[in-house]
């Protein structure tokens, strides 16, 4: 029996016992059926040993009837664990109740982020009105972000993701260019170019091909015929100029990254940042990764800090030229449309004493023509 008992917990009792002939206590531990393991002289009054837990106390009370001190030292196994959780059951109780109230809780929105919007009251408000604020299961993100698009003009597109009691709202604007003047029956240019081809399908041309225009300025206005007023249609084709100019000194500072890094956990609960550690580096560049917690009402970033030291670079002019051309060509890139065709990149350099300007230059074929009110061709 003592046996199955050992095998199914292996729970031990190390106890001290002090007294004279401590070799005794063995003996006692025999006679008694008391199983003793890992026996250790001390010194010549003191012996340790170990003891099954279910048997610790046993073991005690019987080495102090024989005229033994007996104290425990270290218990260890799952009977113990078991036994200090009971002593402390109103407090688990309590945290797994705590936790079983978050886990139900996050399936209810409680918290908006909006992103991309310039007035994020606004967004809360219309998405209060359509009832965002209910259970996770019967919220139709689709229908939601269908309505924020339409209760806006300025709003292109919305999406609306759930993530536990947060819900992630994003919206795109009409970028600025598309709001210049009050022009609204006309079509306009979307920005500076050089009309190439201008097609007119109704209403009347204001310039012609080869001409340049501003931004904002008329291309085809309504035209009355026969006492019937026709709305502006057509497209306009035209070649835009983007262009952008980087001083390249002969010598600089450049940050360069040592090797050394750091990694930064950074807590959000239900919509509130918890403290975190601070980067132990004076100049550093930090990298970030969201980790998915599943629906669970704490959102973990993992914040990557690389450290940087300042390093003075000489160029020559080939060098300079050809990494300010990079990142030109790259800024510029970054504010041609997709569907632009690129004809020409131009680069140009000026010498100064102490290094190089850059300027880069792209030529496109695109679509500028924009009407004030909802079309399509």
């Amino acid at each position: 029996m003592i046996k199955l008992v050992n095998k199914i917990d292996p729970s031990r009792e190390t106890v001290r016992f002090v007294g004279i002939r401590p070799q005794r206590v063995a003996e006692l531990a025999a006679k008694n059926g008391i199983p003793l393991y890992r026996i250790k002289r001390i010194d010549s009054v003191t012996l340790e040993a170990q003891a099954p837990a279910r048997m610790g106390g046993r073991m005690r009370a019987l080495a102090e009837e024989n005229g033994f001190q007996a104290v425990a030292v270290q218990r260890r196994g799952a009977f113990y664990t078991f036994e200090r959780l009971k002593k402390r059951a109103v407090l688990w109780s309590g945290v797994l109740l705590a936790l079983l109230a978050l886990t139900v809780l996050s399936h209810r929105v409680w918290f908006v982020r909006v992103l991309g919007a310039s007035d994020e009251d606004a967004v809360r408000s219309v998405l209060r009105e359509e009832g965002i604020f209910s259970w996770n299961e019967t919220i139709d993100t689709r229908a939601l972000a269908q309505a924020l698009t339409k209760s806006e003009p300025r709003f292109l597109w919305s999406s609306i993701s759930l993530r536990g009691p947060i819900a992630q709202v994003y919206v795109k604007e009409k970028p600025a260019e598309e709001e210049i003047g009050e022009q609204a029956d006309m079509i306009v240019a979307q920005k500076d170019c050089l009309i190439r081809n201008l097609i007119v399908l109704s209403g009347q041309a204001l310039v012609k091909n080869g001409q340049t225009v501003r931004a904002g300025e008329a291309l085809i206005a309504p035209q009355t015929v026969d006492g019937v007023l026709y709305a502006p249609v057509g497209r306009a084709i035209a070649g835009v100029f983007y262009s952008a100019s980087l001083f390249m000194p002969a010598c600089q500072s450049i940050s360069v990254p040592t090797g050394r890094t750091q990694e930064i956990l950074a807590f959000d609960l239900m919509g509130i940042s918890l403290p975190q550690q601070a980067p132990r580096f004076a100049f550093y560049r930090a990298r970030q990764e969201e980790i998915d917690l599943r629906g669970l009402p704490l959102s973990i970033q993992r914040l990557t800090i690389e450290e940087l030291v300042e390093e003075e670079r000489i160029y020559d002019r080939e060098s300079a030229v050809k990494e300010g051309e990079a990142a030109l060509t790259e800024r510029l890139r970054a504010l041609i449309p997709p569907e632009a065709a690129v004809t020409s990149t131009v680069t140009q350099v000026l010498d100064a004493e102490d290094g190089w300007t850059v300027t880069v230059t792209i030529q496109t074929i695109e679509e500028v023509a924009v009407k004030r009110s909802v079309w399509d061709l």
